[in-house]
């Protein structure tokens, strides 16, 4: 309704034009028609006014393609869902993580005594690394990819998202960055005609992306040695 109240008040505006430039014409006609002008005034201005009714109803009946299927999100509930995540995995208390979360599980059986950590390829990897030791040496590593909802502008991205990869070759384990997302956004404003009365300035508005937390869970046998040349950020289970 807020985004409707500026058009209205321009079409208030524009009937009192025609009304005030009809009564002037009214009175400076010439003698060879004296409404001429004033009829010829008249049809530009409520042709004027006629597009800016459609352009309303189509507004409202045709809205911008794509923006109904992105949910609304709040930066504040983002940030919470951020810190639950981590606290709960340095926690151990993985489990009680919203289903929602879990992007992507692994098991892999491993017999080593030590295992090397990297990354496979050059590109930076947004993400931190928790470990939990088991009680036994089973011979077998878990990994589970939590991430929690992204934003940009208010608006849950969360889906385009791609999970990061795992590799087990020999002792070594590689975290492979996930695959790209692209996206394009266009920004919307209102006409020249409308700008003048409300004051607002096309293309000024700002954008804000936010990205959720991204967290791989690694359970390994209790004796595991962990050999890190990836550079990212380790914690262990408390």
């Amino acid at each position: 309704m807020m985004n409707i109240l500026p058009i209205l008040i321009v079409l208030v505006i524009v009937v009192g034009i025609i009304s005030l430039v009809s009564q002037i014409m009214k009175r400076t006609g010439n003698r060879k028609g004296k409404y001429s002008y004033s009829n010829r005034v008249r049809r530009i201005f409520v042709s004027y006014l006629a597009i800016l009714l459609i352009c309303v109803v189509l507004d409202s009946v045709l809205p911008a393609k794509g923006m109904t299927e992105w949910k609304k999100v709040h930066k504040q509930d983002l940030e919470k869902e951020g810190l639950d995540l981590h606290e709960a995995a340095v926690k151990g208390q993985i489990a009680k993580v919203d289903h929602e979360f879990r992007v992507k599980n692994w098991n892999f059986d491993y017999h080593g005594q030590k295992l090397n950590t990297a990354i496979k390829s050059n590109e930076f990897l947004n993400t931190q690394i928790v470990i939990e030791r088991k009680n036994t040496n089973d011979d077998k590593i878990e990994a589970t990819y939590y991430k929690t909802r992204s934003s940009m502008n208010n608006l849950d991205i969360t889906s385009i998202y791609k999970p990061i990869g795992l590799k087990l070759e020999g002792d070594q384990l590689s975290f492979l960055a996930p695959q790209k997302s692209k996206m394009n956004f266009s920004e919307f404003a209102n006409v020249f005609s409308v700008n003048q009365f409300t004051g607002e300035k096309s293309f000024s508005h700002n954008s804000e992306f936010m990205e959720g937390q991204s967290i791989l869970y690694l359970r390994i046998p209790k004796d595991l040695q962990i050999i890190d040349k990836s550079n990212l950020s380790f914690e262990y289970v408390e």
